[in-house]
């Protein structure tokens, strides 16, 4: 386990929304992949994980700037394709990504056509 995180230690991440927050490491996988940080806010306490990675845990390295790691920005063409397919496995191919992440979007665009 590197020295530079342990149970209890306070630190500061790049959070799923972009925005940079500092939370308290609860657990830490035996196997030194990922850590998971409780937050505090308005609306109540929230864990999220993190993986351990960069040069003091280099087995762990993930290359952030390589397209794979990064989420996929839909556009409202892609939008479109995705509410009319009927070949999700064609569309995924075709956009680039996995054929979940069509189906996850796509309940998002249904949920938000409701509201």
């Amino acid at each position: 386990m590197p020295d530079s995180i342990s149970i209890g230690f306070r630190r500061s991440v790049r959070c799923s929304d972009g925005k940079t927050r500092t939370g308290r490491v609860i657990y830490i996988h035996p196997n030194n992949i990922f850590a998971v940080l409780e937050f505090t806010g308005v609306t109540g306490k929230w864990r999220e994980s993190i993986f351990l990675t960069g040069p003091e845990n280099p087995k762990n390295y993930q290359d952030r700037d390589h397209p794979a790691f990064h989420r996929h920005v839909f556009t409202p063409e892609e939008d479109e394709k995705i509410l009319k397919s009927k070949s999700d496995s064609k569309l995924a191919k075709e956009i680039g990504v996995k054929i979940n992440v069509i189906w996850s979007h796509r309940a998002l665009l249904k949920r938000r056509a409701q509201a």
